[in-house]
């Protein structure tokens, strides 16, 4: 699983001078897919865009995101139930440029069949899976 700091940020990424367009946004390396499939496990939390009133706290969440996080390594289906709505197995295909950074940089950068560790977005925190 790649590791983020949980306030979606990616560490102390350089960014390599060679680097352009897109690849320049979310400090891709050079040759990454233009496009990835993949599949999401939103867990919500109090003050998240769209979470309802009774969300759990951003405490709570993210000790259920790592729970969940660990488990989708091996089962990302079933932990997909867990989720909150907005939660799928498969998202579809999505281009470059299109979700937060740290999102975009942890997706693009994962191995076919791979798991993310939970990612703070405006929405709560997601885990993502690369299916291709």
């Amino acid at each position: 699983m790649l590791k983020f700091d949980v306030d979606g940020g990616f560490g102390n990424f350089a960014q390599p001078a060679e680097a352009k367009g897109d690849d320049l946004a979310v400090g891709l390396p050079s040759g990454s897919p233009k496009t990835v499939r993949f599949g999401v496990i939103l867990i919500q939390y109090r003050g998240a865009e769209l979470a309802p009133p009774g969300a759990r706290s951003k405490q709570e969440a993210l000790a259920l995101a790592r729970t969940v996080a660990e488990a989708a390594g091996t089962d990302f289906k079933a932990q997909v139930h867990r989720g909150d709505p907005g939660s799928m197995e498969d998202a579809g295909r999505i281009q470059r440029g299109v979700l937060e950074p740290a999102v975009e940089y942890a997706l693009f950068m994962l191995a076919r069949g791979s798991v993310s560790e939970p990612i703070d977005t405006p929405r709560g925190f997601w885990i993502v899976r690369r299916i291709d």
